[in-house]
């Protein structure tokens, strides 16, 4: 309980589901069926929210173009494997496009091609 999450869409554009800190969660079945989130921006830290293997158990759930893993290498406990989240991700989702962001960078999406995001 106390965990909050949110779906954003835009009229024209995509609609993306921000996690938040938690974990994967049955919500998440919900959250696919009426939203269909193509951009999932989700916690990996492993820490007090999702791991390697419940990430990519979530983007077997929510099955999104692209999924963005945040909140991870913040501090010693939240370490982040890339290459077992690669791995994971395309074994469980493997339509989803994974893309790991460096801090302050940013992507743009594309409208013309809605799985191309750019950087």
């Amino acid at each position: 309980d106390g965990a909050v999450g949110y779906v954003i869409s835009f009229e024209g554009g995509p609609v993306i589901y921000a996690s938040g800190d938690t974990g994967v969660s049955m919500e998440m079945h919900m959250i696919q069926e009426l939203y269909s989130p193509e951009i999932c921006l989700m916690t990996a830290g492993g820490q007090y929210n999702m791991g390697v293997r419940e990430f990519a158990y979530a983007c077997k759930i929510l099955k999104p173009k692209i999924a963005i893993p945040c909140h991870y290498d913040t501090f010693p406990r939240q370490r982040l494997d890339k290459e077992k989240l690669r791995q994971a991700v395309s074994v469980m989702s493997p339509s989803t496009k994974l893309i790991f962001l460096n801090p302050g960078e940013s992507l743009r999406y594309v409208e013309e091609a809605s799985w191309l995001v750019e950087r």
